[in-house]
C-alpha cells in the first residue's frame, strides 16, 4: 500500500498488483496532518456511506447497491476480509490514505455480512472475542 500512496494519485493501484486484495483510498487537501487524525477522518468517510447511501435489509451486495457509492463502506464491514494493511502519505498539496483488504470484498450476490449476536461466530484457529468491539480477533 505505501509503495502505491508514494506516487501521490489518487487512483486505485491496478488490480494485477493488489494479488486479490481490495483497496479503499481517501484524500484530503490538508498536508502534514497528524496521520492518526488522517486515519480516523478515512475511515469514518467510508463508513459513512452507509448512513449517507443505505443497504437494504437483506444485506447482500448487487449491481444496483453497489451503484448507490457504499463499496468503501461495505470493503470495510466485509465479513470475509479477515487482514487489512493501511497508509497514510504527505504529498506536497495532499495527504492520501489507503487501506487494503484480503480477501478482497464486493462480489455481486455476495452477503456483506451476516447479521448476529457480536462474536457468535469466532470459529477460527485461536480466535476470542473482543466484548468491547464484538469482534473475532486472530492470535
Amino acid at each position: 500500500m505505501m509503495e502505491w500512496l508514494q506516487k501521490c494519485k489518487y487512483a486505485h493501484s491496478p488490480y494485477s498488483v493488489r494479488h486479490g486484495w481490495g483497496q479503499n483510498l481517501f484524500m484530503v487537501n490538508a498536508p502534514k496532518v497528524n496521520k492518526t487524525k488522517i486515519a480516523g477522518w478515512s475511515v469514518k468517510f467510508w463508513y459513512d456511506e452507509l448512513a449517507r447511501n443505505g443497504v437494504p435489509e437483506e444485506n447482500v451486495m448487487t449491481r444496483k447497491v453497489f451503484g448507490r457509492g457504499i463499496g468503501h463502506y461495505s470493503q470495510v464491514v466485509w465479513q470475509n476480509s479477515n487482514k487489512i494493511g493501511c497508509g497514510i502519505m504527505w504529498c506536497e498539496r495532499m495527504t492520501y490514505a489507503g487501506c487494503e483488504y484480503s480477501p478482497a470484498g464486493n462480489f455481486i450476490g455476495a452477503l456483506i455480512y451476516e447479521k448476529g449476536e457480536p462474536c457468535s461466530k469466532c470459529d477460527c484457529k485461536g480466535c476470542t472475542c473482543d466484548k468491547e468491539d464484538g469482534l473475532c480477533v486472530t492470535p
